[in-house]
């Protein structure tokens, strides 16, 4: 199923969408907060449409979340829906310049971090920013439907890349190697984030590191120059039974068990490029994917190998590749390439200079921002809705209890 585009006009450097909002980053260091609700509201579509709209740009966990299940998986519903965004295939809302101001909430916040940062995120209700300055965490003030707020926590450690998850804050530090940043609330007892009362990053890995991404709870850790290894810690897995106290001292305190090499535990060689995301860890020569299965419940060196892939574009000179719910995602010489669950494939066509998905967010998991010189296309890819889950091979399966309110900008590649 072909995406449905909405085309911001700008120069932007960065994007995050989080409970109705949708922040951008200017390149003269400013964070815009956009209406998103007004603004998916004032599209011009047929009173049919207005569901399928919904779902594409505000609610994703319509379809994917449990509350609805039942509804959605009636047979006859589901054929409609399918029309119904059938219908909206390729089209494109172009906004303008002027129509803008409407939709801007407040003034222009100046970024945490100046310009340029190296990565954002944003994790139960706070922005997180990372640049070689180092870690700076912002309240969101929702209530207020301000945006960005007043500082959290900050630290002075370099980061290239950070990924929020596990009630931990992972850190690819460059040659100071990887951080874990606890957000255990220990004070009230509670597993749940708590940034105000954060402790200092703890090193879990010498390594040198450029990107870091959550496997469930083990944490895959690549570097352009070094092979590629997964950090296995001792927490619970999903299937085991362990008190509270227990499970709230685990996370609060990351214990690393083992810390695997890439190359030990799949076959792949010299020009192979790798990249891995919660349930799936790919390899990628030439035209050819190798989709490799990780099942939480099992250590990491237990992968299964689910498919070989031949894709429609060679990739050379890989700048960033990726998962989502809905895709795997290839930037090669500046363009993107849209491997998609099922099936289809889309390309930007022209280079893009920045790209972001939201796989663990509740309502945004279906879209992908990306960011061309004049323009911000906010991208949303349907089609993963009418998928069996557990059986797809392209895409990370997706289950509403994973959805930790968190993005993921492109990367990651070994």
């Amino acid at each position: 199923m072909r995406p449905i585009i909405i085309s911001i006009p700008g120069d932007y450097y960065d994007s995050q969408i989080y409970n109705d909002r949708l922040y951008l980053w200017t390149t003269d260091g400013d964070i815009l907060t956009l209406d998103w609700g007004l603004l998916i509201d004032s599209l011009d579509v047929e009173k049919h449409q207005r569901l399928a709209i919904e779902c594409a740009f505000r609610r994703s966990d319509y379809l994917y979340g449990d509350h609805w299940k039942n509804f959605f998986e009636d047979t006859e519903i589901r054929q409609v829906l399918h029309k119904k965004f059938q219908s909206l295939e390729s089209t494109v809302f172009e906004l303008h310049v002027s129509s803008l101001q409407q939709y801007l909430l407040g003034k222009p916040r100046r970024s945490p971090l100046g310009f340029p940062h190296a990565d954002t995120d944003i994790y139960y209700n706070h922005l997180i920013t990372g640049s070689d300055e180092g870690i700076v965490i912002n309240r969101i003030e929702s209530s207020k439907g301000r945006g960005i707020g007043g500082r959290a926590y900050e630290y002075d450690v370099p980061t290239f890349d950070l990924a929020p998850s596990n009630y931990n804050i992972a850190l690819a530090n460059g040659g100071d190697g990887v951080h874990t940043i606890s957000l255990v609330d220990m004070k009230n007892g509670r597993l749940a984030p708590n940034f105000e009362d954060a402790k200092a990053p703890k090193k879990i890995s010498k390594k040198a590191s450029l990107e870091v991404e959550w496997m469930f709870s083990n944490l895959l850790i690549s570097d352009n120059n070094e092979e590629g290894s997964i950090v296995e810690f001792d927490v619970p897995k999903a299937s085991q039974k362990v008190s509270r106290s227990e499970r709230i001292e685990k996370y609060s305190d990351l214990r690393k068990i083992d810390e695997v090499s890439v190359d030990g535990i799949i076959d792949i060689s010299q020009e192979s490029l790798i990249w891995g995301d919660r349930d799936k860890l790919c390899s990628v020569v030439d035209s050819h994917v190798t989709v490799y299965s990780y099942k939480p419940w099992r250590r990491v060196s237990e992968l299964d190998k689910l498919s070989d892939l031949d894709i429609p574009i060679e990739v050379k000179n890989v700048e960033s590749l990726g998962s989502s719910n809905f895709s795997f995602n290839l930037q090669s010489d500046g363009i993107l390439h849209i491997l998609q669950s099922d099936g289809g494939y889309y390309s930007t066509g022209e280079e893009v200079s920045n790209w972001r998905t939201f796989n663990r967010s509740k309502n945004y998991s279906n879209q992908l921002h990306a960011i061309y010189d004049d323009r911000i296309d906010i991208i949303s890819f349907n089609g993963d809705y009418f998928l069996d889950q557990s059986k797809k091979i392209i895409g990370l399966y997706h289950n509403p209890s994973l959805t930790d309110q968190r993005s993921k900008r492109r990367e990651y590649y070994i």
